[in-house]
């Protein structure tokens, strides 16, 4: 992760900030700490898994970009469509695919942020007014952020309990 923007143009900013800004960890490499064979649990006093956390950003994710392209848009029912309803991954390769379906997700957005022509960004989309694709992009960061929090709080308590034991 780099320490600052490449510019300071407002673009690399946003693109700088959904490849995880001055977080001090990447939700990848957060991911990446968890264990294979705990993605499933839930520690005491958290009230999800890290697989659950990880599918739900996915979704959201998704959710947003699609609420800002498709025209035919339906919002889904919170929170059935949004997380996923048992802690565990549904299958062996469920979680990989969740982590390649979020970074291919990531560079969609990405990619509409970059192709905006000047000044794009905060001109208010008709289809779900009074919304900019600026605001957008800033409560996906926001989202992402807030559940990379959850997941080194899951990362911490994992390696906690091995101290302990």
């Amino acid at each position: 992760m780099q320490s600052h923007p490449p510019s300071t143009s407002r673009v690399d900013h946003l693109v700088w900030q959904i490849e995880g800004g001055y977080a001090h960890e990447s939700f990848e490499s957060l991911l990446d700490a968890v264990p294979h064979d705990r993605r499933g649990d839930v520690p005491a006093g958290l009230a999800h898994s890290a697989w659950q956390i990880l599918d739900h950003v996915r979704r959201c994710q998704r959710d947003l970009i699609d609420y800002v392209v498709d025209e035919s848009y339906q919002l889904p029912q919170f929170p059935d469509d949004l997380w996923p309803h048992e802690p565990q991954p549904p299958s062996e390769n469920a979680w990989d695919t969740a982590i390649a379906h979020y970074l291919q997700d990531r560079e969609t957005l990405i990619e509409q942020v970059r192709s905006f022509p000047h000044g794009g960004l905060d001109a208010v989309l008709p289809h779900v007014e009074p919304t900019t694709w600026h605001r957008q992009v800033l409560i996906v960061c926001d989202h992402v952020a807030y559940h990379a929090g959850q997941l080194s709080l899951f990362v911490s308590l994992l390696r906690n309990e091995e101290d302990r034991s």
